[in-house]
């Protein structure tokens, strides 16, 4: 019976450091996505401004652009709703 009082000794310090790495590990990944979504936040701020200049300079070949993706998306739908309704 001598041992019980030092194993749970033991115990609690192994629980209480398992508890502070896991902490730290939280912090960490808490702070690297932080970082990660300013960085992101800035990429999508850049390719705004990017597409809003390109917009603003070349409103025709912007037009005809986003009318063949709006074309593609369309057409890319219907195939996929066409091979749904073949296959039912």
């Amino acid at each position: 019976m001598r041992h019980q009082p030092h194993a749970l000794e033991t115990t609690r310090q192994f629980a209480s450091q398992a508890i502070e790495r896991t902490g730290e590990r939280v912090r960490d990944l808490r702070d690297g996505l932080k970082h990660a979504s300013v960085d992101a936040q800035r990429q999508v701020d850049r390719y705004t401004r990017q597409t809003r200049r390109y917009v603003s300079e070349r409103p025709v070949t912007s037009a005809l652009i986003a009318a063949a993706v709006g074309a593609a998306i369309a057409g890319i739908t219907l195939a996929v709703l066409r091979n749904r309704r073949g296959q039912s």
